[in-house]
């Protein structure tokens, strides 16, 4: 900071703290003297700028009766008279900037005018409609600007907020904070409401004065047929839908269609049932072996049967191992505390 570099501010870690002294008017860094100092470095900018400027003319001026000093006396009088009215016959320093100065703000102002008057087209429109005269997107375009701040951090307003202020006098490195434009009062404030500028939401003139914002979202939350489309966008949502079905069943694997061929309960049927020729139910048609002669489907049962034993063995002896090998583990792991106990 400027303070620092001055040497007007303390160093950290000492036990008092003379920031309060910026706050005198005798202390460089109180507002007046910024001030002061401010206005001094601009004039003394301005007086080296002018002092460049005539020093530039002059040797420009120099250079020309140097080079009309090798002509005769009377072309030297004549070309010297006509550089001193030469002057009549140019354009003004400038001349041509300005032009397009004006040229672009005249047409800035006719399209500014032209939006004022589709904005309060609309807005009258929208007020015979039984609307607020602002729509919710030009509400939230006017809360997204923001105000300028000075170097104290008070905000600052400018023709970019309020047109009025454009060409309006002010002080030189001062921004403008409460002048009377016309009989209007403008201050650097911005309206919650609608999100203009130099007003505030309980003044009446806001546009949006008498207006709630929220008051075209109730409408349409209140609206039935509106509720109604909202149901039917509901009930085509996959996230809304019921996991456990209303019969009682689980869910659907995948999220599949309950009612699918393809999730359908089946009736049990007994395998040998089915091999000797029933299908489990009175009214079943004939089994898959019928086809076959007898001693074939004696052949097949006793092979299903003797595969089911085996399977049935071979579940028995890994139960028996998984039993016998977590038993190992356990012996293990109790032995293992039992010798850190011992360690300890």
């Amino acid at each position: 900071m400027q303070a620092e570099k001055l040497g007007l501010k303390p160093r950290g870690g000492t036990a008092w703290s003379h920031g309060f002294l910026n706050q005198k008017d005798w202390h460089p860094l109180s507002y007046r003297n910024q001030e002061k100092l401010f206005k001094a470095e601009q004039e003394a900018e301005n007086a080296k700028k002018r002092k460049e400027a005539a020093a530039k003319e002059f040797a420009v001026e120099q250079e020309f009766f140097k080079n009309t000093e090798l002509l005769s006396a009377e072309d030297r009088t004549t070309l010297r008279n006509k550089q001193q009215l030469s002057f009549m016959y140019q354009k003004p320093p400038g001349y041509d900037a300005a032009m397009e100065r004006e040229k672009a703000e005249a047409e800035e102002a006719r399209e500014a005018e032209r939006k004022e008057l589709k904005r309060k087209e609309d807005a009258a429109a929208r007020e015979a409609a039984g609307l607020p005269p602002l729509t919710e997107e030009e509400i939230n375009e006017r809360r997204g600007r923001r105000m300028k701040k000075d170097m104290y951090g008070r905000n600052i307003i400018s023709e970019v907020e309020m047109p009025e202020l454009k060409g309006a006098p002010k002080e030189k490195g001062v921004g403008v904070a409460n002048v009377k434009v016309f009989g209007k009062h403008v201050r650097a404030v911005q309206c919650l409401r609608c999100g203009g500028f130099g007003h505030s939401n309980d003044e009446k003139t806001c546009p949006m004065f008498g207006h709630n914002p929220n008051d075209e979202f109730r409408v349409k939350l209140e609206d039935p047929l509106t509720l109604m489309r909202a149901r039917e966008e509901l009930t085509k949502m996959k996230k809304f839908e019921m996991k456990t079905p209303m019969t009682g069943r689980s869910p659907t694997r995948g999220g599949g269609d309950p009612n699918a061929a393809n999730q359908q309960l089946l009736h049990d049927v007994d395998v040998q049932d089915a091999l000797e020729g029933g299908t489990g139910t009175e009214t079943g048609e004939g089994g898959i072996l019928d086809s076959l002669p007898k001693a074939e489907r004696k052949r097949l049962i006793r092979e299903y049967k003797a595969k089911e034993k085996e399977e049935k063995r071979a579940r028995v002896v890994a139960a028996e191992e998984f039993l016998k090998n977590h038993a190992k583990r356990e012996r293990k792991e109790k032995k293992r505390k039992k010798d850190r106990k011992e360690k300890r």
